[in-house]
């Protein structure tokens, strides 16, 4: 009888690990690819210096380390796209004469407001198509956007009017 019960009940000194083994590969490849996706969401979430989307940055104008034309700077390797303005074109890009002294005047009085001493902070709002930082940008308190259009510098981005600015400058 007692054999016939070790043939029914078999006892182990230890429970088999050999499904708790298989159960854990099987995950790990899931959870590594949980890990890079998390890892990825965080990414986009901050911008290239790190600062969260959204939130105001104090920039030294040490850190402007070169402006482009009338709507785009870099800090660093972090190039910068003002949001919600479009400025004439510089050099290949601009389609006439007048375009392009139009994008010399925005250039300058960009360079000047952000590397003339003023406080200027930056708001940054995610990435264009072309990976540069959209971003609103502060010089002592005032919008740079509104202050270039209400000069005539830049106008509001729109699709329907980036690139005509010969048009927009003969008026």
């Amino acid at each position: 009888m007692d054999t016939k019960m070790a043939r029914i009940f078999q006892f182990r000194s230890r429970p088999r690990r050999r499904f708790i083994g298989l159960f854990r590969r099987r995950n790990a490849g899931f959870a590594v690819g949980l890990l890079i996706i998390g890892a990825i969401a965080l990414y986009q979430q901050t911008s290239t210096s790190g600062a969260p989307s959204g939130a105001a940055t104090p920039v030294s104008a040490s850190e402007i380390t070169s402006i482009y034309d009338g709507d785009t700077f870099r800090m660093g390797a972090e190039r910068v796209r003002i949001l919600g303005v479009d400025a004439p074109e510089l050099g290949t890009r601009a389609k006439c004469a007048a375009e392009r002294e139009a994008a010399i005047k925005a250039r300058d009085y960009l360079r000047r407001k952000l590397r003339g001493g003023a406080v200027v902070t930056i708001e940054r709002n995610g990435n264009d198509v072309y990976e540069r930082t959209l971003a609103r940008v502060f010089v002592d308190g005032h919008d740079i956007a509104d202050d270039m259009i209400s000069i005539g510098l830049a106008i509001p981005y729109s699709p329907s009017t980036h690139g005509k600015w010969c048009d927009i400058v003969r008026k």
